[in-house]
């Protein structure tokens, strides 16, 4: 795989980018909840549990890449602690 920073790719650290480190998948995480009491049943909430599950297990393979290919994440992962919410994960 190649250097992201061949790609002309950065660490970026301001905004929400400050505040979790995969700003993205909060949203989807918070999607995944507003599902589950939309529809209000135990098999969305199974279903979106294990999409949850998978979307944690993402983001694992996900740090790692970054943090061998992608200069400045190492010291990112410093600054901004947490990766999609705050005080919990």
């Amino acid at each position: 795989m190649q250097d992201q920073s061949n790609q002309g790719q950065r660490v970026v650290d301001t905004g929400v980018y400050g505040v979790v480190r995969h700003p993205f998948y909060t949203g989807l995480l918070a999607f995944f909840v507003g599902l589950v009491l939309w529809l209000g049943s135990y098999p969305a909430a199974i279903a979106c549990g294990s999409l949850a599950f998978i979307l944690v297990v993402r983001i694992a393979i996900e740090e790692r890449y970054l943090r061998r290919n992608l200069d400045g994440y190492k010291s990112y992962r410093t600054r901004v602690r947490w990766k999609i919410l705050p005080y919990i994960y």
